[in-house]
C-alpha cells in the first residue's frame, strides 16, 4: 500500500513538473493595440524673423506613425511624426529648410460606428520635439472622420482624415538660415489605421 501511495505520489509530481514546464515555454500573449500610418500634407506656415521683422510662408510635408484607442470612447494616444519645414526669401536671406521631430502623447476621443461607416475622432497633446536643431512643447488639438472597415469588435481601422492645430508658436535658431519663429499652424493629415492583434512578446 505505502508502495502504491509512494509510486502515485512520484507520477503526480512528474505530470505537475511537466505541466509548469509546458507552462513556461508557452509564448506569452501581448495585445497590440490599433495603429495608424499617415502623412502631413502641404499646407502654407509662416515664419517671422524678428531681426527683419518679416513673415515669410513655409512649406511643410511629414510623415508619422502613432497608436489609437482600440475601441469607441476616451483612450490614450501616442506617436512620431517627422517634418520637413521649407521657407525662401531672397530679401532677407532666407532660403531653405530644417527638419522637426515630434513626439506626442494625449488622450483621443473616437466615436461609435455610424450606419455610414463614419467614426469622429478628436484628440489633445502634447507635442515634444527638436525644431532645426532646438527642442520645443507645444500644444496641438485635432479633429478627423475615419471610414471605418470591418475589424473584429469595430476597432478603429480605415481611412482617417484629420486637421490639426498647433497652439503656440515655435522659436527655431536656424530656421532656413536665421533665427525665426514658426507661428501656430493648422494641418493636414491623410492616414489609414490598422487594427489591433495578439502577438506573442516571446
Amino acid at each position: 500500500m505505502i508502495k502504491t501511495s509512494a509510486a502515485a505520489l512520484t507520477l503526480a509530481l512528474l505530470f505537475s513538473a511537466a505541466l509548469a514546464q509546458a507552462a513556461t515555454n508557452k509564448p506569452e500573449q501581448k495585445w497590440e493595440p490599433s495603429g495608424e500610418t499617415y502623412f502631413v500634407l502641404p499646407l502654407n506656415q509662416d515664419i517671422y524673423y524678428p531681426a527683419n521683422d518679416r513673415k515669410v510662408s513655409a512649406d511643410a510635408w511629414g510623415f508619422g506613425y502613432r497608436f489609437l484607442g482600440n475601441r469607441e470612447g476616451v483612450s490614450r494616444t501616442a506617436g512620431m511624426q517627422l517634418q520637413r519645414v521649407s521657407a525662401r526669401n531672397a530679401a532677407i536671406g532666407v532660403d531653405g529648410g530644417f527638419y522637426m521631430l515630434e513626439i506626442m502623447a494625449g488622450g483621443e476621443f473616437i466615436s461609435a460606428q455610424s450606419t455610414n461607416k463614419l467614426r469622429f475622432t478628436a484628440s489633445a497633446m502634447a507635442d515634444f520635439g527638436f525644431a532645426g536643431g532646438d527642442l520645443f512643447m507645444a500644444p496641438v488639438l485635432t479633429l478627423g472622420a475615419l471610414y471605418q472597415v470591418k475589424s473584429l469588435y469595430d476597432q478603429p481601422s480605415g481611412l482617417h482624415l484629420s486637421l490639426f492645430y498647433r497652439l503656440t508658436e515655435v522659436h527655431i535658431g536656424d530656421a532656413a538660415g536665421r533665427t525665426g519663429k514658426l507661428k501656430p499652424a493648422i494641418g493636414l493629415r491623410l492616414g489609414y489605421a490598422f487594427p489591433g492583434f495578439w502577438g506573442t512578446s516571446k
